[in-house]
């Protein structure tokens, strides 16, 4: 297997091309290596590390200097910064509602008006996560509306 590595090309993400004859189960390792990367998320709770699945996330939220991730029936702490969370998953159906929150929308059970132009998305696990003025525009187009 021959890899080459190209920095400083003019792109604005990093892109991954895999050319071979055919695929063989090297790889095939190489690719789901890949997919589990940019599909999964590392989350630690209680001295454990967890990988989680965008599909598993309810919101990511921040709070003391650090971004929590809320699951259908836990929480997780994370090191990655909510800009690095929101350009990973950005295309896996999460959006940013307020400076300290992401959503993802397939989590959503409903969404309530609240005063001064603000909403709320009631998550499927009960939680509650506030929109913020600044975003309601961005949420709306997203869920054509």
């Amino acid at each position: 297997m021959k890899v080459k590595l190209e920095t400083g090309v003019e792109t604005e993400e990093t892109e991954v091309v895999i050319r071979c004859r055919t695929l063989d189960e090297e790889t095939d390792r190489l690719l789901s290596t890949i997919r589990l990367f940019t599909n999964t998320i590392i989350g630690r709770k209680e001295s454990k590390t967890f990988i989680l699945r965008p599909e598993e996330i309810c919101y990511f939220d921040t709070q003391d200097n650090g971004v929590l991730i809320y699951t259908m029936d836990s929480k997780y702490e994370t090191q990655l910064k909510m800009y690095e969370i929101e350009e990973r998953f950005n295309s896996a159906g999460f959006l940013r509602v307020s400076r300290y929150s992401l959503i993802n929308l397939r989590m959503v059970s409903y969404l309530e008006p609240l005063f001064n132009g603000r909403m709320v998305a009631v998550m499927k696990n009960g939680d509650k996560v506030i929109i913020t003025r600044l975003y309601i525009q961005a949420l709306k187009t997203r869920l054509g509306m």
